[in-house]
Parts: C-alpha cells; sequence; structure tokens
C-alpha cells in the first residue's frame, strides 16, 4: 500500500510542477527587449512642451473650465448640470486648438440599476505615416476624465440612496492631472506621424467613476478586428504625487522591461519605478474568479487585463494599501475626497508638475524608440482566462487535497511504525477450576469456566454465579 501510494504522490507532484512550468514558460519571451535606440530629434529634446510650466496651465485650465464632471448626474441632479458632457465638449474643442483636429466625442448608455444615463467618451486617433506600420499595431493610452463633484442619487426603488456622494473637489489627482498630461501628448503625436510606427488611440474616458464604464465600451466599441490590433493599453491615473510607478503585470514583461529600460537609460530609474515588494494584493475580483489585484490596476487596466498587454502609470505617494508608507511618508490621500483640489495638491505636493512631466516623457521615448512593437509583441502572449477561472480553483484544490491526503498517510504510516509499542504476542488459556488456580503471565488471555450457570456458561462475569452454587448444595443436603 506505501509503494501505491508514493507513486500516486510522485505523479500528483509532477503535475504540479509542470503546470507551474508550462505557465511560466508560457509567459516568457526568448527576446531580449533591453536593446534600444532613443529618438534623435532636437525640437524634442528642448522638451517645452512638457515643461513644468505647461503642465501646471494646461490643468489649471481644464480645473477652472471643468469643475463638476459628474457622471450619472444628466437626469438625477438637474441643478448642477450634465458636468459631464460639459467637460467632454471642452475636450474636443480642446484638442482642436492643440492639434488642429477637433476630438471624437462618441455617445454611449449606459444602465445602471434602474436608471439609464448617457455618457461619452472623447477619441483622438493619431495615425502612422502610411507604409510605416504594415501590420496596423495600435497603442491605446487612456484616463477617465469625469469625477464625483456633486452626489449621484438612484431613482426607481432605489430612490433615496446613492451612487455616489459628492466631494465638491475639482478632482485635480483623480484624474486633473491625466488629463492634462493626455492633452500635450496628443499635442506632440499629432505633429510626428512621419515618424511613428505604430497608431495610437487617445481616449478620455466617461463614467470612470462608475466600474470604468467609458472603457468597456470602448473596448466593445472596436470589435473583433479592432482589437485584434492592440499592442499595448495605457492608463494614466492619480499622477502628481512623490514617486511614479509603473504596473505592468504579476509576472515580468518584454514590454515592461523595455519601458522600464528606458526610465534608466535616461536617468528616470531613481524617480520611476516598479511598484515596491510591500505592495498588498487586494483580495478583490476583478478578473472572473482571481483574487489579483494590486490597487493600482482597480481603474481601466482591468478592462483590458487578461486580454491585452497592460500598462498604468500612477502616483505611488496616493497609494494607501502599503504595508510600509515607503513613498508618502503618511501624507494625506486626497484622490476621490473633498481634498482632492488643485490648492491642495500644490501644498501637499509642490513637485507635482514635473511628475506629469517625467510621466509624458517617458511615454513618449518609450513609443517612439526603435524595437517599441517587437516588445509589445501580438498583444497579450498569455491569457489567464483558464486559469482564473472557477473551474481551474477547483481542479486546483482537488488536486493539492489529494496530494495532502495522499502525503498525510504516508507520514502517518512511518510515524506509527518509527513509534508503535512492539507487539505482544496473546495466549488464549482457560481457567477450569477458576483463576485462583492460575498464574496469568503476559499476554494472556483466560476464560474462566468455573461453577457456571446451566443456563449461561458465561456467569461468572457476573456476581449470581456464586448464589446458585451455593442453592445446589442447599438441594443437596
Amino acid at each position: 500500500m506505501t509503494g501505491k501510494l508514493k507513486k500516486l504522490t510522485a505523479v500528483l507532484l509532477l503535475i504540479l510542477v509542470f503546470a507551474v512550468f508550462a505557465t511560466v514558460a508560457a509567459g516568457c519571451s526568448a527576446t531580449d527587449f533591453s536593446n534600444f535606440n532613443l529618438p534623435e530629434n532636437d525640437e524634442y529634446e528642448t522638451k517645452d512642451w512638457l515643461s513644468d510650466e505647461c503642465m501646471k496651465n494646461e490643468l489649471s485650465a481644464f480645473l477652472g473650465a471643468c469643475k463638476d464632471r459628474t457622471s450619472l448626474s444628466e437626469s438625477e441632479s438637474p441643478d448642477d448640470g450634465d458636468g459631464e458632457y460639459a467637460a467632454a465638449e471642452y475636450i474636443a474643442s480642446r484638442l482642436e486648438t492643440l492639434t488642429g483636429t477637433k476630438g471624437d466625442i462618441r455617445s454611449f448608455t449606459q444602465q445602471c440599476y434602474e436608471d439609464e444615463f448617457k455618457s461619452a467618451n472623447v477619441v483622438f486617433e493619431v495615425a502612422a505615416k502610411e507604409g510605416n506600420n504594415p501590420d496596423d499595431n495600435k497603442v491605446i493610452i487612456g484616463t477617465h476624465y469625469d469625477n464625483t463633484y456633486s452626489s449621484s442619487p438612484m431613482g426607481g426603488k432605489y430612490s433615496g440612496y446613492n451612487y455616489f456622494a459628492g466631494t465638491k473637489a475639482e478632482g485635480a489627482m483623480s484624474d486633473g492631472t491625466s488629463v492634462a498630461v493626455m492633452l500635450r501628448l496628443c499635442e506632440y503625436f499629432a505633429g510626428k506621424t512621419d515618424e511613428l510606427t505604430v497608431d495610437i488611440d487617445f481616449v478620455f474616458y466617461g463614467m470612470g467613476c462608475y466600474d470604468y464604464y467609458g472603457a468597456r465600451d470602448y473596448y466593445r466599441s472596436l470589435g473583433e478586428t479592432g482589437r485584434s490590433n492592440i499592442r499595448l493599453a495605457v492608463t494614466l491615473d492619480n499622477i502628481g504625487g512623490d514617486n511614479l510607478y509603473l504596473y505592468f503585470d504579476e509576472k515580468p514583461t518584454p514590454h515592461g522591461k523595455f519601458i522600464m529600460g528606458i526610465a534608466k537609460t535616461v536617468g528616470y530609474d531613481n524617480y520611476v519605478s516598479e511598484p515596491p515588494a510591500t505592495q498588498v494584493d487586494l483580495p478583490v475580483k476583478t478578473v472572473d474568479s482571481l483574487p489579483y489585484t494590486p490597487f493600482e490596476l482597480l481603474n481601466e487596466s482591468s478592462v483590458y487585463f487578461d486580454s491585452e498587454n497592460i500598462c498604468t502609470v500612477t502616483s505611488g505617494s496616493d497609494n494607501t494599501f502599503l504595508l510600509y508608507r515607503q513613498d508618502g511618508y503618511g501624507k494625506e490621500s486626497i484622490r476621490g475626497t473633498s481634498s482632492d483640489t488643485l490648492a491642495e495638491l500644490e501644498k501637499l505636493y509642490p513637485d507635482y508638475s514635473n511628475q506629469m512631466s517625467v510621466a509624458a516623457d517617458l511615454l513618449v521615448r518609450s513609443v517612439m524608440s526603435e524595437g517599441f512593437a517587437e516588445a509589445c509583441g501580438d498583444g497579450r502572449s498569455v491569457s489567464y482566462g483558464f486559469w482564473t477561472s472557477s473551474l481551474a480553483a477547483y481542479i486546483a484544490g482537488a488536486v493539492l487535497g489529494a496530494a495532502l491526503f495522499a502525503v498525510t498517510i504516508i507520514v502517518v504510516k512511518k510515524l506509527r511504525k518509527k513509534y508503535a509499542e512492539p507487539e505482544m504476542k496473546r495466549n488464549i488459556k482457560i481457567a477450569v477450576f477458576g483463576m485462583d488456580y492460575e498464574q496469568p503471565h503476559d499476554g494472556d488471555i483466560f476464560f474462566d469456566i468455573h461453577s457456571p450457570r446451566d443456563d449461561d456458561p458465561f456467569s461468572d462475569a457476573f456476581d449470581g454465579g456464586n448464589e446458585k452454587h451455593d442453592d445446589d448444595h442447599k438441594d443437596d443436603k
């Protein structure tokens, strides 16, 4: 039996090792993307378009014109007006001023419980010169532009409840800084179509504060053909704190190595980093049953995760889910609060505009560098689809349970064999004249048949046996 259990355990362990190896191997690339050529452009090197002052002015103008950008408010908050759509109009017009081409406002309708709301994404497409991108490779760079300035009460039978309570803050960090960065990126790339080797869709997502509905609608609208051309989906989120973190995946990715390699080459390695080891993964299900999820992927990146290569560019100082506040030094987290104002941002993080410039600079250098499209490959090289399903969880649990059961049996058998008391030989004997005439030894088992009852041969086991014997003698007299 022990031999069979050992074989079964070995087989189960081999299956587990093979599954882990196959998963890791599927996500690894044999290509080294650490070598690349940075763009050589004197005009670019001046970086006037992304200077601190430029970023500050862009952010200030956006927040001044679009203080209330609340989604889910068209019909429920008539006094506040439709701030989200007004912000979409501002962005589209601002793009026309910066590039000569107005942004495309793409409306969509979203059902929320018993309420129905209208929202809109603003899309600005920059296509590479014909012949530069024969494979129609596409990169998506996006951020949500809405905020939660006004309360959003629910209707129908849920009347009296809120989708969210208004903060009365213009949302400087969430996500005004990202909008400003993207507007400047649009300005730069619109004039570089001759040098681009990929197409870029800049998407300002509507209804991002409520389950990222804008990103969902945009991704769905691409259709199967459009989605097949995506090589990377970048999300800008909450920029402006002390450190700039880039999230790619739980495992190393070629495009992640490529971008981080550029950051190191241009001297941003002390300012840009991947998440620290103290980062806590939240037990939040964002992809089927997968309790993945780094906090900074709980944004539009979650829409693309498991289907496309992703990159989230964000400020780690606003991340409250650190075991040790390595970057924030205990500073207040202003995201989504009444403190998320431009005045508070300037007070807490006076270097915020520099971080905005670094984020824009790094993205430009990455996209424009030779080898970028190759680093992104054909989109996501491995999908977590099966591995994050409930079936995979059940199978893994069953295999691990069986392996644990088999190992437990083997260990118990070995311990019993090693520490069990020596087996004692048993001798069965009959006490014909009673136990008074026997000399028992260890291992002896006696059956005392002295003076049995007529109707019960085992009567000596009870006190009544002697009484019956005395009665018999009385009859003889």
